[in-house]
């Protein structure tokens, strides 16, 4: 659901939601990856945003120019990405 968001720009949708840390860390980067339409570009969002500095940038400056993010917390959003995931698993 985040992508498809991402891909209509809709960088406000999840504005008002109260959710983990954990949780809106993977839905914007995922929001932010279908804004860029990286799967068509890139394919694996899970493999690529790990290892593809390319696409870390490209996500990175939707994060500051969308979200307002900092550095660091960019830079968490994008390390943290997997480990999201794959909790997403545990969520209720």
């Amino acid at each position: 659901m985040a992508y498809a968001v991402g891909c209509l720009g809709a960088f406000g949708a999840f504005t008002g939601f109260a959710l983990p840390a954990t949780r809106l860390r993977l839905w914007i980067v995922t929001l932010a990856c279908g804004s860029l339409q990286a799967r068509t570009r890139y394919g694996d969002l899970l493999t690529q945003i790990q290892i593809n500095l390319a696409l870390q940038e490209e996500v990175a400056h939707v994060l500051e120019q969308h979200f307002g993010l900092s550095g660091e917390e960019r830079k968490q959003c994008i390390e943290q990405y997997a480990d999201d995931y794959f909790a997403r698993m545990k969520w209720t």
